[in-house]
């Protein structure tokens, strides 16, 4: 009886197999992964961590610049505390909403039609996961939006309309 490996290896990754000459054959002297692993949630002033990192890095950037691979240091950024990804700042805290991104939100015109809710319900509804009770929120504009509904609801839309975004930004 034969035992597989569930051993991930790195030749088998389809990339690195495409750019053999990038990969770790090529730089020997590669620190191992486990090495260059960092947390972000360290404590401020373990200068040891620090420096031990630095040192890796250090070694990293030698080794690529020995495979005339070369960083473009203005586009690199090194020891920040906060990052912007995806419409999100990521720091030592966690995940947070970039407030750069909601203003498109915060200026939304009051929507006048059915589709006009939905086109914004889709995209507060990016931000849920950071807002409390988001869908006990929203659901009171999802009621326009339904086919059975009299003209009279769709009338009170501007003011449902404010009080989700009341409580959206509160």
């Amino acid at each position: 009886m034969e035992k597989k490996s569930d051993e991930k290896r790195l030749e088998n990754i389809p990339l690195v197999r495409e750019f053999l000459d990038v990969f770790p054959k090529e730089l020997p002297g590669l620190p191992p992964v486990r090495q260059v692993e960092f947390q972000i949630d360290l404590i401020p002033g373990a200068s040891p961590v620090a420096q031990e990192h630095a040192n890796h890095l250090r070694i990293i950037l030698e080794l690529l610049r020995k495979e005339k691979l070369y960083a473009k240091f203005s586009k690199c950024d090194f020891w920040i505390k906060t990052v912007q990804f995806l419409g999100h700042l990521v720091d030592s805290q966690g995940l947070h909403v970039d407030p750069a991104k909601i203003e498109a939100v915060k200026n939304w015109a009051s929507p006048t039609s059915p589709t006009e809710i939905r086109q914004f319900l889709g995209l507060a509804g990016y931000y849920r996961r950071f807002i409390k009770n988001f869908f006990k929120i929203a659901k009171s504009l999802t009621i326009p939006t339904q086919k059975d509904k009299s003209l009279q609801v769709l009338s009170n839309l501007h003011d449902l309309f404010g009080c989700f975004m009341d409580y959206f930004w509160s």
